[in-house]
C-alpha cells in the first residue's frame, strides 16, 4: 500500500508540475572554450518571459544576448533593458523587460521563449530573436569544467497580456524552471523503476 502512495504521489507531483508554466534552460557547450545559454517557455499556460535571474558557473564571460532596443515611435525601451549585467566570472545573469513603466505595455515583447520574431523600431534595424531565445553567450576555461548553473534559477513569465498601463503584479509569475530537458519524466521513470525493483 506505501508502494502504491509514493507513485501516485510522485504521479501527482509530475502531473501538477506540467500544468504550470515551465521554462526550460538550455546550456550549449560547443567543447572551444564558449557557449550559449537559450531558455524555452511552455506554449498555452503564459505569455512569454518577462525576467530572469540564472546563477552561472565555472565561466569567464556573460554577455547578455536577449532582445532590447529603444522605440523612438514610443520613446522608450523595450525588450529586456532592466539591470543587464554582464558577467565576467561567476555570478547572477539577469534582466527584465520593465512592467511598471508608463510605456508598458508597448515597451514590451510578448511571446519570449515560445516564437521567434522581430520587434520593428522606429529609427532602428529591429530587435530580432529566436525561440529558443538566446539569453547570453560566453567564454569558460577549456581545461577547466564545463560551464554550469548554480543555486539561483528564477524566471518569471506574464500570465496574460494586458493593454492598459503598467503591469499588475499579480500577472507576472514565476516559472518553473528545468536546466535540462526531461528532468521530471526521468525522476517519474527513476522512481517507479524503484518501486517496481522493491517488489
Amino acid at each position: 500500500m506505501k508502494k502504491i502512495l509514493v507513485l501516485l504521489a510522485v504521479l501527482c507531483f509530475v502531473g501538477s508540475a506540467a500544468q504550470a508554466a515551465v521554462v526550460t534552460l538550455d546550456m550549449r557547450d560547443y567543447g572551444d572554450g564558449t557557449y550559449d545559454l537559450y531558455a524555452s517557455s511552455s506554449l498555452g499556460d503564459n505569455y512569454g518571459i518577462v525576467y530572469y535571474n540564472i546563477d552561472l558557473v565555472n565561466i569567464l564571460t556573460a554577455v547578455h544576448e536577449s532582445p532590447t532596443g529603444y522605440d523612438l515611435a514610443i520613446s522608450a525601451v523595450v525588450g529586456f533593458a532592466g539591470a543587464r549585467s554582464n558577467l565576467t566570472g561567476d555570478g547572477a545573469l539577469f534582466a527584465y523587460q520593465d512592467t511598471l513603466v508608463g510605456s508598458a505595455p508597448a515597451s514590451l515583447i510578448y511571446g519570449i521563449g515560445q516564437t521567434a520574431g522581430d520587434r520593428a523600431l522606429l529609427g532602428e534595424t529591429g530587435v530580432p530573436w529566436t525561440a529558443p531565445v538566446l539569453l547570453a553567450s560566453g567564454t569558460y576555461d577549456v581545461g577547466g569544467p564545463a560551464p554550469g548553473y548554480g543555486q539561483e534559477l528564477v524566471v518569471n513569465i506574464l500570465t496574460q497580456e494586458w493593454t492598459d498601463g503598467p503591469i499588475p503584479e499579480g500577472l507576472v509569475r514565476a516559472a518553473e524552471v528545468i536546466p535540462e530537458p526531461a528532468t521530471m519524466a526521468i525522476l517519474a521513470l527513476g522512481a517507479i523503476a524503484f518501486l517496481a525493483r522493491r517488489r
